[in-house]
Parts: structure tokens; C-alpha cells; sequence
């Protein structure tokens, strides 16, 4: 037994003519046995895993002479192999926890991103940016060169400006780590708790994210993002807190 998983010893998963014994042994010691083809990729193998023993995919990660297997690894053609399983919370989990484990969010934020409510109750997250000055050209004109002065200069003033609802930006966030399902499981354990500390919360789950990837995912874990505005060609910006 190991991080709330039962690996059964002994069982066998048969696979096609050219098949691989693969062993599998855990940081207690427990170890398991399957039969796979040989050349297979380790998601292949995770799959398996996940059918004939019950452990989540993402709980699992697969370690070849001390070196963490990507998911498009292909193991070797060889009749066997031995490889340390090493088991996790999982990100789900993971991710579930940061919601109340997370520090409030302080002062170290202040004047670039915050998170608080805004229409209607509703979390907002807000960027300390400068006024646009872009279509004020005809209001200027109208106006005497010291009205035109003080009014440029309140509408250049820095401010909070309000971009997206809160709760779509951590949905993207999921999306952008192809972590299907992780958004509507935070959403069932009330999200609403990380009021206070959404900023916190945002850049430990993308830190969480990125830190299973490469259990997850195959190819490179894409450019961290941060918190992204993009409503068109004027106004884009991304905010890494």
C-alpha cells in the first residue's frame, strides 16, 4: 500500500505476440508485474496501470535509472525492464488542497494584480495599469490647452482596471495545462473560499500544473501564463504573479 493505493502483486496484463516483462516497484518496496508490448509508450503503460490496479494516471510516475519518464517515452524492445513506480496525491487532489492550504494574499502583489469581488459579488481579478487616452482626440479638441492638460493627465492616472471574472481565468488556466476535468472538480469544492486569496491560489495551482506535466502530458510544458487579457488587438496583456 502506498499514498492510498493497492498495487496487487502478481497480476498480469497480457499484451500482443512481442510482449515485455515489465516490473514495477514502489519506494516500500511492493512491486508488481505486467506483460506489455514491447516498444510501448509509458502513457500506454500508465493506462494499464490505471485499469488493472485503480491508480489515477496522474498519480503515477515512472522512473528509468533515476530519470522521470515523459508520457511519449518509448520503452525499450527489449523482453524486460525494471522501472520505479513512484506515487503521488495526484493533481486533482492536489489542486483540491491548495484551496485551503494557501497563504492570503499580501502586500508583495500590490499595485500589478488583485483578486477581489466585483459585479454582483462575483471575483474579478484586476490589473494596476494606466488610463488609455485611445478615442479622446475629439473631446480634447474642444477643450482649453490647461482643461486638455488636467484631463489627459486623470485619464493616464495608474488605477485598478477590472479584465475578466475571476473563476473563467482559472478555467483557461486548466485548459491551457490540458487538465481536463480539474476545473469542475475546484468548482464542486467551492471555489469561492479562495476570496482573499486568489492570487495566491492562482500561482500555486499553475505551479502545481506545471510541476505534473510531465506525468500528464507529453512534449514540453508550454511558457507559464499567468494571468492573460486578450480582447483583441488593443489592450493584451499577461500578468505572472
Amino acid at each position: 500500500f502506498c499514498s492510498g493505493y493497492w498495487i496487487q502483486p502478481g497480476v498480469r496484463v497480457i499484451g500482443c505476440s512481442m510482449t515485455m516483462h515489465v516490473k514495477l516497484t514502489t519506494a516500500d518496496g511492493t512491486s508488481c508485474e505486467l506483460q506489455t508490448e514491447q516498444g510501448c509508450s509509458v502513457l500506454q503503460l500508465k493506462e494499464q496501470l490505471a485499469e488493472n490496479h485503480a491508480i489515477p494516471q496522474d498519480c503515477q510516475q515512472l522512473v528509468l535509472d533515476e530519470q522521470i519518464l515523459d508520457n511519449a517515452f518509448s520503452l525499450p524492445k527489449e523482453e524486460s525492464v525494471s522501472l520505479t513506480l513512484v506515487l503521488s496525491e495526484g493533481l486533482t487532489t492536489g489542486a483540491i488542497n491548495l484551496i485551503d492550504s494557501v497563504e492570503p494574499d499580501g502586500s508583495q502583489w500590490d499595485e500589478k494584480v488583485k483578486v477581489e469581488p466585483g459585479y454582483q459579488g462575483a471575483l474579478c481579478w484586476y490589473r494596476w495599469e494606466s488610463g488609455s487616452t485611445f478615442g479622446l482626440g475629439g473631446m480634447i479638441d474642444q477643450m482649453s490647452e490647461e482643461q486638455a492638460r488636467e484631463f489627459m493627465e486623470e485619464a493616464q492616472r495608474k488605477r485598478w482596471v477590472s479584465k475578466d471574472p475571476y473563476l473563467e481565468e482559472v478555467s483557461r488556466l486548466c485548459e491551457y495545462y490540458k487538465a481536463p476535468g480539474l476545473y469542475e472538480a475546484l468548482s464542486k469544492a467551492d471555489l469561492s473560499k479562495v476570496n482573499g486569496k486568489g492570487i495566491s491560489f492562482f500561482k500555486a495551482l499553475e505551479e502545481l500544473l506545471r510541476s505534473t506535466w510531465p506525468a500528464r502530458c507529453a512534449g514540453d510544458c508550454p511558457e507559464p501564463r499567468g494571468f492573460r487579457y486578450s480582447p483583441g488587438t488593443f489592450g493584451q496583456c499577461t500578468v505572472h504573479p
